[in-house]
This record gives C-alpha cells, sequence and structure tokens, in this order.
C-alpha cells in the first residue's frame, strides 16, 4: 500500500490523472482487460500470482502486444532481470523508486506508445489503400471475354502471367479493338512503387483509351500520349509504354515503345530469339519526343512476347550497359519451344514467375503472351487468360 500511495503521488504531480491501482496480479489482470490502459507499472514480489507471471499474461493478449510495462524490482541478480525481459518486460525500474528516474521512464515510454499507435494507423490506412487499390488493378486487365474475342477474331491465344510486388507498382496491360480483325495491345510499367505509382498507371491507362482513336497508328498514339502524360505526371515520374497492333492476316505486329519494355519473337527451328528494338524517352520525360513504328513479321507458330523484366535488386550491380541487371524469364521460359509448343512453353514461365518470387525479388512483373500455334483446346486457353 505504502508503495502504491509514493508511486501515485509522484505521477499525479508530474500530471498524470488516471492513475488506477491494484492489490494484486489477479486483480491487475482484470482491470486491463476491463480497460486497457497505457501503461503498466508492475511490481515483481507480489504474493500469490508474481509479476513475472503477470507480464507473461499481458503479453499473451495481442491487444496488448504494444504495452508498456515497467516491471521495478529489488531484484539484483542478473537471471533476475533477463527473467523479466524474457516474459515481456518493456523496461527496468528499480528499488527504492528514484522519483526522477521513474517519470523520465514513464513520459518516455508513453511517447513511444503514441508513435507506435501512429504508426499502427498509418499501416493500416495505407494497407487499406492499397487493397483498394490492387482490386482496381485486376479490373484494368482484359477479361478472359475479351480474351476469347481475340482468339475468335485474330486465331492468336492470348495469355498473361502478372505478378504485383508487395508495395503495389503500376504494371498493366490491355486490349483495344481495331478493325478488319485487328488488335490493339498496350503494356505500361511506371517508375516507383507504392499508390502514387498504381495512380499513374490508372491515369495512363485512361490515356489510352481516350486516344483510341489513333489506334491504328502506334507511334501517332504513343506521341500524342506523351504530351498529355508530360503536362500530367509530376516531377520525374516517368512510364515505360508499349502499344502494338496486331495485323494476324497480314503477319505482322506493329508497334511503337517509350522506355525499355521487351518485345520478343520465338519462332521453331529458329537458332535464336528474334529481340525487337528498344523504344524511345520514357513517357512523361519530354512533351516533345517524337516515336517511330517498328515491325515485327509473323509466322504460324510463332509465339510474341511483351515483358517489363524483373528487375533484380540493386544489390546484385550494375549490368554491361550501365543498368540494373534484370532476369530474362520469358527467354528462359521460351527454351524448347521447338519441342514442347507454346503451352508447355508458357506453363514455364508461370513456374520461373513463382520461383522469382520465392527467391524475394520483390518487384512488378508482367509478360503478354500471344501464341500464334493452332490450340484445339478452348477450356485452357480461357483458364489460361
Amino acid at each position: 500500500d505504502f508503495n502504491r500511495i509514493i508511486i501515485g503521488a509522484m505521477l499525479e504531480e508530474a500530471g498524470y490523472r488516471d492513475v488506477r491501482y491494484a492489490n494484486s496480479g489477479m486483480e491487475a489482470l482484470d482491470a486491463i482487460d476491463a480497460r486497457p490502459p497505457d501503461l503498466v507499472l508492475l511490481d515483481i514480489m507480489m504474493p500469490g500470482m508474481d509479476g513475472f507471471e503477470v507480464c507473461r499474461r499481458i503479453r499473451a493478449s495481442f491487444d496488448n502486444a504494444d504495452l508498456p510495462v515497467l516491471v521495478q524490482t529489488a531484484l539484483s541478480s542478473m537471471d533476475d532481470r533477463n527473467r523479466a525481459f524474457e516474459v515481456g518486460a518493456t523496461d527496468l525500474v528499480s528499488k527504492p523508486i528514484e522519483r526522477y528516474e521513474l517519470l523520465a521512464r514513464v513520459r518516455i515510454h508513453l511517447e513511444n506508445r503514441v508513435l507506435v499507435r501512429r504508426q499502427r494507423a498509418y499501416r493500416e490506412r495505407v494497407e487499406g489503400e492499397l487493397a483498394i487499390a490492387k482490386g482496381m488493378f485486376d479490373h484494368l486487365s482484359p477479361t478472359p471475354l475479351e480474351c476469347e474475342w481475340i482468339r475468335q477474331s485474330t486465331g492468336v491465344a492470348v495469355r498473361s502471367c502478372a505478378r504485383l510486388s508487395s508495395e503495389l507498382g503500376g504494371a498493366a496491360w490491355g486490349v483495344t479493338p481495331l478493325a478488319q480483325g485487328r488488335a490493339g495491345f498496350y503494356m505500361l510499367d511506371v517508375a516507383g512503387r507504392g499508390l502514387a505509382a498504381a495512380l499513374n498507371a490508372f491515369r495512363l491507362h485512361t490515356l489510352i483509351h481516350e486516344l483510341k482513336d489513333l489506334g491504328d497508328m502506334p507511334a501517332a498514339l504513343l506521341t500524342a500520349l506523351n504530351a498529355r502524360a508530360a503536362a500530367l505526371l509530376d516531377g520525374d515520374d516517368r512510364a515505360s509504354v508499349l502499344f502494338g497492333v496486331l495485323d494476324a492476316r497480314a503477319g505482322a505486329f506493329t508497334y511503337a515503345a517509350a522506355g525499355g519494355l521487351q518485345v520478343r519473337l520465338a519462332r521453331p527451328g529458329a537458332a535464336a530469339l528474334i529481340d525487337g528494338e528498344r523504344g524511345g524517352d520514357e513517357v512523361g520525360a519530354s512533351g516533345d519526343a517524337i516515336y517511330r513504328s517498328r515491325r515485327i513479321d509473323i509466322a504460324s507458330g510463332d509465339v510474341l512476347t511483351l515483358e517489363n523484366r524483373l528487375l533484380t535488386d540493386a544489390d546484385v550491380g550494375e549490368g554491361e550497359a550501365g543498368e540494373t541487371p534484370a532476369l530474362d524469364l520469358a527467354a528462359a521460359a521460351l527454351a524448347g519451344l521447338t519441342d514442347e509448343g507454346g503451352d508447355a512453353a508458357f506453363a514455364r514461365l508461370r513456374d520461373h514467375v513463382a520461383a522469382a518470387s520465392a527467391a524475394a525479388f520483390d518487384d512488378d512483373y508482367l509478360a503478354v503472351w500471344l501464341d500464334f500455334s493452332a490450340s484445339d483446346s478452348d477450356d485452357a486457353l480461357m483458364e489460361d487468360a
């Protein structure tokens, strides 16, 4: 009783008004459950349930994980002090109680708890916003019905393999229908991560659909997109963007590109993959940039891939060309195309992406896979899409 009166007087004199007391460990646990406090001062030497057990039970509750528990004790052995921390004590206050030490430790741990609560509230808000953004991303990609429309109108099976980073980035793709059995494909990869990158991806996605009248002219569409994006994006925001027109009847994929998105053609029997030319300046870098169209000839049995390559960690070092090294997953998946066909190669791509994810390469990855080899399984196409 005397210790409680002394400690309470010290706290109330320092301005702490809502001070409650418990005569035993069980009474303390009941009081904490009834109205959780902001801080607990706990004696170790108590009859019945000692302070070690009280502290252990406090920490057993998830709601009390960050509750500061200051243990006051006259125990001087290192084993006893270590045991206090093992059961979850936040700090120790030695007996006899010294006023300035007590108030300093109480103030520090209360301030720390306020910071922890603010950080937790901020994290919960950000996680909620990211969850909403990820849900919106699901609606950006073409639906299975749209992929089936492409297959029926062009004879090309369309699949995609996507992996979003834990922080959410800005990689997305889409399709715009064009006349005469053609289809416009676009891919974008916004620099950075988090909600800002996702919002910029939504902006570019909207702009591309606003410019759909230029869908027959990839270079003109990309030039117009860049002019608008340069005024819309903030500061150093940049994006790699590719827009291409698939004309299966003419055997051509005509595209314009900005930034480092990879276009690659795999042809059964060919000795090597055919890489498309890289694009010009990233969208948003300069409002007056002009882009040009490029063409890749395609034939039955080919597989054309659009890919934003999965960047490795910066610790790996710089590549030969001064670029961050990347995992060339599509190229690895296309090996053996002649022997296995497009379906098996795409299955291998998904395995490679899963392996990269397990290796903790936390970055956005997106590949769009256009398979010009005939497939007899409509159900499989729909499932893959």
